[in-house]
């Protein structure tokens, strides 16, 4: 089998802008939710934040700090895909490694939202 060839700089740079910018997208969105009152097209719809106004502000605050973390993260990861991006193996491999930081980003943010609203007490807000 022949050896596989890197990827060009312009493509690493595409897929590098394209990984950060969403996970930043993600941030932006969530603060958009936060700011915009509970509703049924942007933020984290779970039964649990979408129980009252105040479960809403609680679960995207607690969202908050995850997306922000995730969203760095991811960032350092494609920088340094592009830095792996003269050698196929190891450019796959960050690239993976920033795809799963993405995952992590989404997940650790939702499970983040679902805490932060069950601690809102049900009778604490207008729901």
């Amino acid at each position: 089998m022949a050896d596989a060839t890197p990827p060009g700089i312009a493509a690493a740079i595409a897929v590098a802008v394209l990984l950060a910018g969403v996970a930043w997208s993600f941030l932006m969105l969530g603060r958009v939710a936060l700011t915009g009152g509970r509703n049924h097209t942007v933020g984290f719809r779970l039964p649990s934040v979408m129980r009252s106004d105040a479960a809403w502000r609680a679960g995207h605050r607690a969202a908050a700090r995850p997306l922000l973390v995730g969203a760095w993260a991811v960032t350092v990861l494609a920088l340094l895909s592009l830095a792996a991006s003269p050698a196929t193996v190891p450019y796959v491999v960050v690239v993976v490694a920033t795809v799963g930081a993405l995952l992590v980003q989404v997940l650790w943010a939702t499970v983040a939202a679902h805490r932060g609203a069950r601690r809102v007490s049900p009778g604490s807000a207008r729901g």
